[in-house]
């Protein structure tokens, strides 16, 4: 359970803490589709998570890359649900960039060592032509919200400072 978020510090932990976000594309067709995604976020709030190349969402993304995402604990009960709404832009990670983005990705979601070793998958493949292609996709946050608490009772968001909460 979280508690709610009152300033900037506790929205970026709870960015950068949080596993899971809802990922929201549509393609150039007006064809819409939503995912669960777990992904890492870096200290300037880039959002990093992986899929296969022929996966919907993917696919969607290369037509159009602005998306929506949405990051919350669904285990809170009603009145305390917080969370964070927003904008992107999504584009797959250069390949210089996966293995950094590999380490802390299942640093991340796979704490153990010994566990990691004998799970997660290497860097390498991130990279290979075999299938299923899997790659290594950046998420930059445009526009984000979180819940106004000065209206209790009346979910609706306000309107967070990138500029604040990056710096």
């Amino acid at each position: 359970m979280i508690k709610m978020m009152k300033d900037l510090n506790e929205v970026k932990k709870f960015i950068v803490e949080s596993k899971y976000l809802c990922l929201g594309v549509c393609d150039t067709e007006g064809n819409a589709w939503t995912c669960p995604l777990t992904y890492v976020a870096d200290g300037k709030l880039n959002i990093y998570f992986h899929s296969a190349l022929d996966s919907t969402h993917i696919e969607a993304i290369r037509e159009n890359p602005y998306v929506s995402f949405s990051i919350y604990d669904s285990a809170s009960p009603l009145g305390e649900v917080d969370g964070i709404q927003g904008k992107a832009i999504v584009g797959q990670l250069d390949a210089e960039d996966v293995g950094f983005v590999h380490d802390m990705f299942f640093k991340k979601h796979i704490p153990d060592d010994a566990i990691r070793k004998m799970y997660a998958p290497p860097a390498a493949a991130f990279l290979s032509d075999a299938f299923p292609q899997k790659r290594f996709f950046k998420m930059q946050i445009l526009e984000a919200y979180k819940k106004d608490l000065e209206l209790p009772m009346v979910f609706r968001r306000q309107k967070i400072e990138l500029d604040d909460l990056i710096n």
